[in-house]
């Protein structure tokens, strides 16, 4: 039997729920506890409610700094001390770039104008044996080539005197007898140069010059001679000698080497060639390459010993070196000095030169430049008041290049010019002199009667310069 069912109400609001049960720890687990820095206050003691951390600072670090938005974060680096580097940093720049317009300034007024001179060219005649060296005699106003032949010990040579030059090259061979020399030049008619080589037993340079009566041989141990020809008054006859060492001048008619101190030149100065600037041994000119500029150094004979730089400052000439041109000539004389460079550019066939000329009374630098085919580098220099002629070798043709000078015609040049036929005239009245102790201590024929006459005239009419 069923009892009687019981209705059911629904729990109130303040029924309470029924107890939680306890919590139960975790098991006990293998892993090292967290590491927590000991006395650190910003080690967090306490938990911390859910939701993003704040990123925590590092040590040493900088704290995190609010930077204001918009404009305000530029003008925020408008400090006084950025101010004052902003400004100080704008005057270096500017004072710096007035500098540099200025040192600029300066090189534009400093470099000389450059003028061009005019120049004509002609074939002369035409020559005969290939790859000859070229000479050229003032005395005989000639033109020379030779070449050495080793194997057949002979030395080939034309000459074209150059106000016949249309009668063409005249044609001589000269057996070369004695050493074994490894080659030869013949500068004149009178004059020809052999040398041996380097590692030969006796290295050494002689030469033949031949006179009215006799030959004269003169000697030079351990030397090479200059492939160069320079013609002296006075009867003087001298050319250049060098070797790894030194150069030095070979005088001929004492047969005496005289040595040239080239240790008082400026830092870094090399050699390019040497020339006599009145003519005469006495005072000798050396073209020297100090970094890109040609400069001429002046020498003294110094009691018939050696040369002596007669100042240590070299004359600066403003003409710039072209590398290219490894070729070069120079002349010089109390009126201008005049430097030539020639040779053959990089792959090209033709031979090119370019002459430059400054006088002592013009401010200018005076050019001339041209270019031929030729194969070989040569190239003869003459240089007179009026031009400076060029002799060059082309394929088969002698080509001369007169080039004519400007006419300075100042006060400041004239002096030079007296100034430089007195100094000329002083050479010859001790020359004259000379000759006169020798014909009294020496008597003829060594000295005839005929040139002490010329002489005496010489000095005679000397008086009016």
């Amino acid at each position: 039997m069923s009892s009687p069912s019981t209705p059911m109400t629904p729990p109130s609001d303040k029924t309470s729920a029924p107890p939680r049960p306890p919590k139960i720890p975790p098991p006990p687990s293998n892993d090292p506890p967290p590491y927590t820095p000991y006395n650190d206050p910003r080690a967090t003691l306490l938990p911390q409610p859910a939701g993003p951390s704040p990123a925590a600072v590092r040590p040493g670090g900088r704290p995190n700094v609010v930077r204001p938005t918009g404009y305000r974060r530029i003008t925020s680096y408008l400090t006084k001390k950025n101010c004052i580097i902003c400004a100080a940093i704008v005057g270096v720049l500017f004072i710096s770039a007035i500098a540099f317009n200025y040192w600029l300034s300066l090189e534009e007024v400093e470099k000389p104008k450059i003028v061009p001179l005019q120049f004509d060219s002609r074939n002369l005649a035409r020559f005969h044996i290939p790859d000859q060296r070229i000479s050229y005699d003032e005395l005989t106003d000639s033109i020379i080539l030779s070449k050495f032949l080793p194997v057949q010990r002979q030395l080939k040579s034309e000459k074209l005197i150059l106000n016949e030059y249309d009668v063409g090259f005249l044609s001589a061979v000269q057996d070369i007898e004695g050493d074994n020399y490894e080659d030869c030049m013949r500068f004149t008619d009178h004059v020809v140069c052999c040398e041996t080589g380097v590692s030969s037993r006796h290295h050494k340079t002689d030469c033949w010059q031949r006179r009215e009566e006799d030959i004269v041989r003169v000697h030079a141990a351990f030397y090479d001679f200059v492939k160069e020809w320079q013609s002296l008054e006075n009867e003087q006859t001298a050319i250049f000698l060098y070797n790894p060492q030194r150069h030095a001048v070979l005088h001929f008619e004492p047969n005496k080497i005289y040595q040239i101190d080239e240790n008082r030149l400026p830092e870094g100065a090399i050699s390019i060639g040497f020339h006599f600037p009145m003519n005469t041994v006495d005072e000798l000119e050396e073209l020297v390459r100090s970094e890109n500029e040609f400069k001429i150094c002046q020498y003294l004979l110094e009691d018939n010993e050696k040369y002596v730089l007669k100042d240590d400052n070299c004359k600066g000439t403003n003409f710039e070196v072209e590398y290219e041109l490894n070729q070069v000539r120079f002349c010089s004389n109390p009126l201008y000095e005049a430097v030539v460079q020639y040779g053959h550019y990089r792959n090209e066939d033709q031979l090119s030169w370019r002459l430059r000329v400054a006088y002592e009374s013009s401010d200018y630098i005076y050019e001339a430049h041209d270019r031929i085919h030729s194969p070989v580098d040569q190239l003869a220099m003459d240089c007179n008041d009026q031009a400076i002629d060029l002799y060059v070798l082309g394929g088969q043709q002698l080509i001369e290049f007169a080039v004519k000078l400007p006419d300075e015609t100042n006060a400041h040049f004239k002096k030079r010019r007296l100034r430089s036929l007195r100094n000329r005239n002083e050479t010859n009245f001790h020359f004259i002199d000379r000759k006169l102790q020798l014909q009294q201590k020496y008597p003829p024929p060594y000295f005839s009667d005929e040139k002490i006459i010329m002489l005496g005239d010489l000095r005679a009419n000397a008086s009016i310069f």
